[in-house]
């Protein structure tokens, strides 16, 4: 992870972060524990270096967790983090719009030089090509025959002139068309009625029941209209689940309950337990967007509570 400079703006979202933490007595190895995360990722998030943390999602994710461990507006740290992002691309972009163009516009000189010669060159070419005096030329002709090496013999036009002068044309042979025996029909397969309808992915076939997960494990299945953070711990808190969910690839996981579900893109996730649709609770929201819920054994949803 590499360490670059810090914005002011972000600073101060750091220092805020750094001054909840000291309040509560929480060391940088503390936080990072109970966090399951690297020192380092606190460091940076203290120190306003956001772009250390990896794509915007990453550090989106970090910093909503970390704020609701501390405490803090997550939702309002991520919006003021994002204007100040956003304010900074515009910024580099004007400098490279107003930046110095000699050279681009020495370039584009000397390319339309360049187009301008070949085109005085082609248009010469094509003055030459024809005004050039028209020659004598003499047609060849193709003498058709039976056989495959004279097929190909070009003839010129005197010289077959004098030969048919001198030798008498032999009559042509009729060649017999070859026989073409008609091709075997393949047999065409017996339907059988009896044989398995294909089924069609994601589909149960006819007759055939779900499997229900092991006593005291639950199936959990949650799919993303736009990309989210999420963590899935189960009862003994190992991770089931830990990075970044994108759109199109659903996350299905099983596991003894309860289990702990961690996301950062609560409005746009579709949760299914145990084959079941569910909603997430409202109490479990931490903001506009992030979620903090537990999933117990009975198939219920459960807001976990604040830290």
């Amino acid at each position: 992870m590499t360490e670059t400079e810090a914005v002011p703006g972000l600073v101060q979202i750091g220092e805020t972060l750094r001054a909840a933490r000291e309040g509560r007595g929480i060391s940088l190895e503390q936080a990072a524990s109970q966090l399951r995360c690297d020192q380092r990722v606190i460091e940076a998030l203290e120190a306003g270096r956001f772009d250390d943390l990896g794509p915007p999602v990453f550090a989106r994710g970090h910093l909503l967790r970390y704020a609701a461990l501390l405490g803090e507006p997550g939702e309002a740290m991520v919006e003021e983090w994002s204007q100040i992002a956003a304010a900074g691309t515009s910024a580099e972009l004007m400098r490279g719009l107003h930046g110095p163009r000699g050279r681009d516009l020495r370039l584009v000189r000397r390319r339309l030089v360049a187009a301008a010669a070949l085109l005085s060159l082609a248009a010469i070419a094509v003055w030459v090509f024809q005004n050039l005096p028209a020659g004598p030329r003499t047609a060849p002709v193709t003498v058709a025959s039976t056989s495959p090496m004279a097929a190909s013999t070009v003839v010129p036009a005197p010289a077959l002139a004098a030969a048919e002068a001198t030798q008498p044309t032999p009559a042509p042979t009729p060649t017999p068309a070859p026989t073409v025996a008609p091709a075997p029909t393949p047999p065409v397969p017996a339907f059988a009625p009896d044989s398995p309808r294909a089924t069609p992915a994601g589909e149960a076939p006819a007759g055939e029941a779900i499997v229900e997960p092991p006593r005291g494990q639950v199936r959990l299945r949650m799919a993303f209209a736009a990309d989210s953070w999420l963590e899935i711990y189960d009862v003994r808190n190992r991770r089931l689940f830990f990075g970044l969910a994108t759109v199109g690839a659903p996350v299905d996981v099983q596991g003894r309950a309860p289990l702990r579900v961690i996301v950062g893109n609560a409005p746009a996730a579709t949760v299914e337990l145990n084959g079941q649709r569910v909603e997430v609770p409202p109490g479990a929201m931490r903001g506009r967007r992030a979620a903090a819920l537990r999933v117990n054994a009975d198939g219920r949803l459960i807001a976990l509570p604040r830290a």
